[in-house]
């Protein structure tokens, strides 16, 4: 059977409208998964802190998170393209664009826009570069970098919940396919032009 769902950008708890300093901490690949309007497509979840806006939890001091969903492409007019452009302040090379690994923004500082979307919700509008000389705090936070590919991991386990929910609805989930962990290597020359 087949949910329909429709993606959300979360945040943990809510985060005001307004421009806010962060920290990329959690990178998701959810796989492929349904919609209510679009056709099926590979989902990437990237978690920001703000390390400046806090809140107590269970007795501890803690940064507000916020997550924005993106389709899990690199091409020219792709939103996360657009956004790692703003992010890293230039666009990329051929070169750098083949050997680009998303793990290279866990732990990066950048500066998010967040806006109320029309269900009153906060959405990660805009994502851009910090201004030079600008201090960020270190990530608080484990930084995690999880794909479907993994399975029902350690990682996995460790994902929030409403990840743990939203990641088994995926076409991966419910039709396994070995990886080849070969396909997934990058020469390190190119790992190494990348100014993340």
């Amino acid at each position: 059977m087949t949910h329909k769902i429709v993606l959300k950008e979360q945040s943990e708890p809510s985060v005001e409208p307004g421009t806010y300093l962060a920290r990329c901490f959690r990178i998701v690949d959810a796989g492929t998964l349904p919609s209510e309007i679009y056709e099926p497509k590979r989902k990437l979840i990237i978690s920001w802190e703000l390390p400046h806006e806090r809140i107590e939890v269970e007795g501890k001091d803690l940064p507000r998170s916020i997550s924005k969903f993106y389709t899990l492409s690199l091409n020219a007019k792709s939103v996360l393209r657009k956004d790692l452009v703003a992010w890293r302040g230039r666009d990329f090379t051929a070169e750098e664009l083949a050997g680009f690994e998303l793990s290279k923004i866990l732990g990066t500082a950048c500066q998010i826009t967040v806006i109320e979307s029309k269900t009153g919700k906060a959405k990660v509008s805009t994502v851009s570069g910090i201004p030079r000389g600008t201090l960020v705090p270190e990530v608080f936070n484990t930084k995690v970098e999880y794909s479907v590919d993994q399975g029902q991991d350690a990682a996995f386990e460790a994902l929030p919940d409403w990840l743990k929910k939203l990641i088994p609805l995926c076409e991966e989930w419910q039709k396994p396919n070995p990886v080849d962990p070969a396909a997934d290597h990058v020469e390190e020359d190119l790992q190494d032009n990348v100014p993340f």
